[in-house]
């Protein structure tokens, strides 16, 4: 959004602007709300003197026709730096929600992309199932359930939904996928020598991804050699 102009001279407002201002204050959810969505939106400066003026306990009283004719702006100015400020926040929070759950997402997706073992859709997860009662018997035992053989568990095949998914996250689709984390490694130094925790967190990662004793080849600087040609190598 543009910077918001500042005029030379108090903005006159009509009847109808000060009434639909006034509502839509009363809508937005009142002064408070109003500060923080301007408190999101690009901080020009002329945003910034608006959100002062808002923001002044001094002003309380003031309906927004009167708080922009003092700042000298137009009610659509006010009205857009709201809406980009209101967006950028809902942004941030949706954000902020996908974070929270995303790891539980990850482990639903991992738990379904090979066979898993699940609860029982029989019995659910007891391990018997009643009878309906009848008048030979009344009162049913509970027998061990046919599907899960009592053991309240079964086994389900992978879902190719997730097991797809699953192996683009670890980048083994030739799609280029992969799940995206964006760091900042800081390297320290000490002394002239670099910092050693990084190499053993790299070490950690790759025991987890690859498991111990995988085979991931380790890189060893050596100088080349030479063959002999009668199969001896040089001296």
């Amino acid at each position: 959004m543009a910077g918001l102009a500042k005029r030379s001279g108090p903005v006159p407002l009509a009847l109808n602007a000060r009434v639909e201002l006034d509502r839509l204050e009363l809508e937005f959810g009142g002064r408070q709300a109003l500060v923080q969505a301007l408190t999101f939106a690009k901080q020009t400066k002329d945003v910034r003197y608006l959100l002062g003026l808002i923001a002044d306990p001094d002003h309380n009283a003031r309906n927004l026709a009167e708080i922009c004719q003092m700042g000298r702006i137009l009610p659509g100015e006010l009205i857009a730096a709201l809406a980009s400020g209101s967006e950028l926040r809902s942004q941030l929070l949706a954000k902020r929600h996908i974070a929270e759950r995303l790891p539980t997402v990850v482990h639903e997706v991992m738990h379904k992309a090979a066979d898993y073992e699940d609860t029982c859709t029989e019995c659910l997860g007891t391990g018997k199932i009643t009878a309906d009662p009848t008048k030979s018997e009344p009162n049913p035992s509970p027998q061990d359930c046919g599907v899960c053989r009592g053991g309240g568990k079964l086994t389900f095949p992978a879902d190719t939904t997730c097991r797809d998914l699953a192996l683009e996250m670890g980048g083994l689709t030739g799609k280029g996928g992969g799940v995206q984390v964006n760091t900042s490694v800081q390297v320290a130094t000490f002394g002239g020598g670099s910092y050693e925790g990084y190499e053993r967190m790299q070490e950690a990662m790759d025991r987890v991804l690859f498991g111990a004793g995988s085979g991931v080849p380790e890189i060893v600087d050596a100088e080349p050699t030479e063959v002999d040609p009668d199969g001896a190598g040089a001296e």
